[in-house]
């Protein structure tokens, strides 16, 4: 995978649109990636990222927060990324969630995360979920994998080196999904635990079964169970004595049964004697009881004779109650008419009352429908002239904000004036400043230059020698020779005074050329703002000319200097005009806002007019109508009353309830007098059968005992008394026999079928054991390694043989990494412990001992070890950028030399490395580079040099 081309609009650090050609960067070798700190160098790639994965590169940078601080309200969040892979071009654009100003009405919404693809068949993948599958099918790796072989990250170069076992675990286990052999030794743990508890389950089992065990009591077998109970007897004992217990209360089971048998034969014998003479005695109760019954029959047998003489008396009464009743139900329609006629005129006066509560609101409509169409037909004539002055006030409007726009514009352009003029007045500083410096810079040179010159003599001095001539005079002696002063400058310090009076003096001119310049610029600028102050102004005076003499008598223009001092009587005046002509565009707005509201509204009253119109009259129609109706319902009430009284004065009773109720009564004395007669038959025909039924049983009584003798009775109950007792014992030795051999037996099955289980868990937990131990490292006198961990070393040498190729090179061959084979002691888990071996000094130490710069090579090279191992591992995929971010400011020239030297190496053939990274040597070292510069107004920018 190689990017091509990189946009970022409103990202991280970056407030605009960034587009950044990495094609221009090349096919292969290194670039820098450089700036300021926290300018965002590390954004780039965070952003490349989040186009392929939608995710930042490092764990504490969500997807929410990539929205730009800096970036103005309407500016898209987004990253779009083209990128090849083989021979095909792709191109992602994802944007993240965040919230931007809603396109209707106002305040804010959510655009919400999504993401596009574009094949290199044009063909265009969208939202968020297939995009991430199409980019993870396309690459063949994940987020993860794909930070770790990209990105050497800030901070983590010493991560990797230094950690120990446990810390190594946990990352070859995120990057290698060695995860599963972890869980596999949880598993083993797990099982291990459950075979445990379920071999102390069983064994509590065996031993509850061994105790629930019993015996006779003083039984010799007795001090055997009480051994079994303890444990102090082996098992197949124990299951011999159950077996002895069980077929010795068999044995006394069946002579317990045979002895049963034999008194239950007995007493049924005793008990159908006994039986026959119950029988006698009861038959003699109930002869007593038949004679007594018989006495008390005769006197029930007379009275029944006189209720029934009576109610045959009566017998006539109730003739004449019925035919009394028939005679009521013959007039039953006439008071059901007179029911129907109450009911008539009850609705008549329901419906009259309900007619004339109508009648009073259908009036009360009218009245309101009228009011309310005058209300409506004034409202039309106030609104006749309504939309007549909406053309001349948004012409008005339109002039007003015409002028509105000059004095903006105008207002744009003082300002951009007045901060031209601080330039310039901080240019000419900078002149006043390198002027001065060039003034003294000559000074001092020619005080120098005149020194160096009185000085000539005093050197031509020290070369004269009595009786030599002087090379100036010829003279052979030289009584009073000049001296040279020790202040007097050199030759070469002439020379820098000079270089630094023409330096000084070129600075001074180039300061003027820059403020003659802006100089220009301000006056041309000053030029403009007097046309446009002169046009607002006089603009102002045709306004007011029935005020004003005319032009020539304005108000003086300001100068420049005017110009750029705020507070002018002219700002004043235009300020105030500026006001004057915002309030009155405000104004014209809302009257021109009345006269659309006027002339909608005057559309609707001629929609509205002709409906209500047609109202009214509905209403009028509706209440000549209802007084229809009410005249023709009181004509009803008076017929109904007149009806209803004739029709009441010719019956006997009220109502037809009353009439009802009367029969009712009559035909229930008539009824009960019936009853009473039916009844006073049926008693006298059952006290005479109740009496013949008496004297037959006493016959029949009086013969069957002629043989009963009360003394065998007593005799019979004492016999079958003791056989019931006997029986009773019997039967409860049966009980506590049949329950002591079926209790024996279940605790001999169970003791049995739970010993059998026992010995297979017992086998299972230790082959069990066995293997969690190997698997978890825990065999005693073993280095302790993990079964994870042993899957891990074979990753964590293929990683070291990667490091040493550059470790080797880049420590000119002193130093090469060497997994530990041994543990510091055999109680804490090894395996992936990390040492040094020194080649000058043949000796192995922890890699915890090696200097600062050491280390850092030593993590670099680990940390590019681990990428091309994680690469190699996902199946050989092609990914041909890579960063590297920051950790070259502690080393010394010779090991940047050598650090440079291995990433050059591992850009080769078509890899392209980005070093991101602030060290200066570096931008003397590398050409190519991204340089990310932080912008005063907020945000950054980015750009690329070649």
């Amino acid at each position: 995978m190689r990017p091509k081309k990189l946009v970022i609009s409103a990202f991280g650090p970056y407030a605009g649109r960034m587009e950044l050609d990495m094609d221009s960067l090349g096919q292969s070798g290194l670039y820098l990636i450089t700036g300021d700190t926290g300018a965002g160098k590390t954004t780039i790639f965070d952003a490349l990222t989040f186009a392929l994965y939608g995710e930042a590169s490092g764990e504490n940078r969500e997807p929410s927060m990539l929205r730009s601080k800096y970036a103005d309200a309407d500016t898209p969040t987004f990253v779009e990324l083209t990128f090849s892979y083989g021979d095909r071009i792709y191109t992602v654009r994802r944007n993240p969630e965040y919230e931007r100003p809603a396109k209707r009405g106002g305040g804010v919404t959510l655009q919400k995360a999504d993401a596009e693809l574009t094949m290199p068949d044009g063909r265009l993948i969208t939202k968020v979920k297939e995009v991430n599958g199409a980019i993870r099918e396309i690459l063949g790796v994940d987020r993860n994998q794909f930070s770790q072989i990209s990105m050497i990250a800030q901070g983590d170069f010493l991560k990797l080196l230094l950690a120990d076992t446990k810390e190594r675990q946990s990352i070859f286990r995120d990057l290698f999904q060695t995860g599963r052999y972890q869980l596999l030794q949880e598993r083993l743990k797990e099982e291990t635990g459950r075979l445990r508890r379920s071999c102390e389950l069983e064994q509590a089992g065996v031993e509850q079964y061994i105790r629930e065990l019993v015996c006779e009591p003083l039984d010799p077998f007795e001090p055997l169970l009480e051994k079994a109970a303890k444990g102090e007897l082996p098992m197949p004992e124990i299951e011999e004595l159950a077996e002895r217990l069980i077929a010795q209360d068999q044995k006394m089971q069946m002579e317990t049964e045979k002895q049963f048998r034999k008194t239950e034969e007995e007493l049924d014998k005793i008990s159908r004697s006994l039986g026959k003479a119950e029988e006698l005695e009861r038959m003699h109760a109930e002869l007593s009881g038949a004679q007594s019954n018989l006495a008390s029959c005769m006197e029930n047998l007379y009275e029944a004779e006189k209720r029934q003489q009576l109610a045959q008396k009566r017998k006539n009464e109730g003739e004449e109650l019925a035919q009394n009743a028939v005679r009521i139900r013959m007039e039953m329609p006439r008071y059901q008419e007179l029911e129907d006629k109450k009911a008539a005129l009850q609705k008549t006066r329901q419906e009259l009352q309900a007619g004339m509560q109508r009648e009073k609101k259908l009036s009360e409509e009218q009245e309101t429908q009228i009011r309310y169409l005058e209300s409506l037909k004034e409202e039309q004539k106030r609104l006749m002239q309504a939309g007549e002055m909406r053309e001349r006030l948004q012409n008005r409007k339109e002039r007003v904000a015409q002028k509105l726009g000059k004095l903006q514009s105008f207002g744009n352009d003082l300002a951009a004036y007045r901060r031209l003029g601080a330039e310039l007045q901080k240019a000419q500083e900078v002149y006043r400043k390198t002027a001065e410096r060039a003034e003294q810079a000559e000074t001092a040179y020619r005080r120098e230059n005149k020194a160096f010159l009185d000085e000539q003599a005093g050197i031509l001095a020290e070369l004269l020698e009595e009786g030599k001539p002087c090379p100036v005079c010829g003279s052979l002696h030289h009584p009073d020779p000049a001296e040279k002063s020790e202040q007097a400058p050199t030759e070469e310090q002439l020379r820098k005074s000079e270089t630094a009076f023409r330096e000084a003096q070129e600075k001074a001119r180039q300061a003027s050329e820059t403020a003659g310049n802006k100089r220009g610029e301000v006056q041309a600028e000053a030029a403009h703002l007097t046309e446009e102050l002169s046009e607002l102004l006089a603009a102002e005076d045709s306004e007011h000319a029935d005020s004003e003499t005319g032009r020539g008598e304005h108000e003086k223009l300001p100068g420049a200097r005017e110009l750029f001092l705020p507070g002018g009587n002219w700002e004043r005046k235009l300020g105030e005009k500026f006001e004057l002509l915002s309030r009155e565009r405000e104004q014209l707005k809302k009257a021109i806002q009345d006269e659309e509201t006027a002339v909608r509204r005057k559309k609707e009253l001629e929609e509205l007019l002709p409906r209500e119109e047609k109202k009214n009259g509905e209403l009028q129609k509706a209440y000549a109508g209802l007084r229809e109706e009410l005249a023709a319902a009181r004509s009803r009430e008076q017929e109904l009353e007149k009806q209803l009284q004739d029709l009441s004065n010719r019956l006997t009773y009220h109502s037809v309830k009353e009439a009802e109720n009367e029969a009712k009564r009559l035909e229930q004395q008539k009824q009960d007098l019936d009853d009473a007669l039916e009844k006073a038959g049926k008693e006298l025909q059952s006290r005479q059968t109740e009496k013949a039924s008496l004297e037959g049983q006493i016959r029949q009584l009086s013969g069957q005992l002629k043989t009963f003798r009360p003394e065998e009775k007593e005799a019979l109950s004492d016999r079958r008394a003791k056989l019931q007792e006997e029986k009773n014992l019997l039967t409860e030795r049966q009980k506590t026999l049949h329950t002591r051999i079926s209790g024996n037996n279940s605790a001999l099955s169970n003791m049995r079928e739970h010993s059998g289980k026992l010995a297979e868990l017992e086998q299972s937990l230790s082959w069990m054991r066995a293997l969690y131990n190997t698997a978890s490292g825990n065999i005693a006198g073993r280095e302790k390694i993990m079964l994870e961990t042993y899957i891990q070393t074979t990753y964590f040498e293929r990683i070291i043989r990667r490091a040493n190729l550059r470790f080797l090179a880049m420590s000119d061959g002193q130093y090469e990494l060497k997994r530990s084979q041994g543990a510091a002691n055999n109680r804490s888990q090894s395996g992936l412990e990390l040492n040094v071996i020194d080649h000058y000094n043949g000796t192995e130490r922890s890699v915890r001992t090696l200097s600062g710069g050491e280390s850092f090579k030593a993590s670099l090279c680990l940390a590019l070890g681990l990428s091309d191992e994680i690469q190699a591992s996902a199946g050989g995929i092609r990914l041909d950028t890579m960063f590297v971010d920051e950790g070259f400011g502690s080393l010394d020239e010779e090991s940047l030399r050598q650090a440079i030297q291995a990433l050059a190496g591992l850009a080769g053939g078509n890899r392209l490395v980005g070093i991101i990274s602030h060290v200066g040597e570096l931008k003397e070292r590398i050409d190519r580079q991204i340089i990310v510069t932080k912008d005063r107004e907020g945000g950054s920018r980015v750009r690329i040099e070649c």
